[in-house]
């Protein structure tokens, strides 16, 4: 059951059946705990350790990339050699990459996002890792407030009305596609009134 799965000792499984690699993860060996993150990360560590350079005895070695042992790109090796890919990684120059098997359509919503909208990290965030996705293959849209007249937002003419403490509110929706990301910015009266824009509109 769900409450098992939460309050249970954590075991390297499979996140998803739609969503896991072809092959399952091996079981730890370890008396240590062993979440998937870390059992991914752990089959992953002789792929990463054949990676890594040898020494510099010339520049395109002392060039080569290091791959991290640990986090999101360890996870990714790990996830290729669970799906039966003998050599995943991949260097180019200066730059590691791995197969990605399944693409993903991605939702991002969030109350600011830059160049539009940013007040701290959120916006910078919500600017630079859509794009990071997209550029990887994965179908990747951002929805926030228009909280002003975004000149590269176009009128999709679609309206719709959510009910808020018993009070239907109308929204209206703009459009913009930038670096493979699809922008979708809400407009209500409510953002562009409270919010000084750099239109001068107001």
């Amino acid at each position: 059951s769900v409450i098992d799965i939460v309050t249970g000792t954590p075991q390297p499984a499979l996140e998803g059946s739609a969503n896991a690699p072809t092959a399952r993860l091996p079981i730890a060996t370890t008396a240590t705990p062993m979440g998937p993150a870390r059992a991914y990360a752990k089959i992953a560590e002789p792929a990463v350790a054949a990676s890594a350079p040898v020494g510099a005895a010339s520049s395109s070695i002392s060039e080569s990339p290091e791959i991290p042992k640990e986090g999101p790109a360890s996870v990714a090796v790990g996830r290729a050699v669970a799906s039966g890919i003998t050599d995943p990684i991949t260097v180019k120059g200066a730059k590691a990459s791995v197969p990605i098997g399944k693409m993903y359509q991605v939702v991002f919503v969030t109350s600011e996002v830059a160049p539009f909208s940013k007040t701290g990290g959120l916006g910078e965030a919500m600017d630079g890792l859509p794009m990071a996705l997209a550029a990887l293959g994965h179908r990747v849209m951002v929805i926030s407030p228009r909280y002003d007249q975004y000149k590269e937002a176009w009128d999709t003419s679609f309206w719709s009305s959510l009910n808020m403490s018993g009070k239907d509110e109308k929204v209206h929706f703009y459009h913009t596609f930038k670096q493979k990301v699809d922008y979708i910015f809400v407009d209500h009266p409510t953002f562009l009134e409270r919010v000084d824009g750099l239109s001068g509109a107001k």
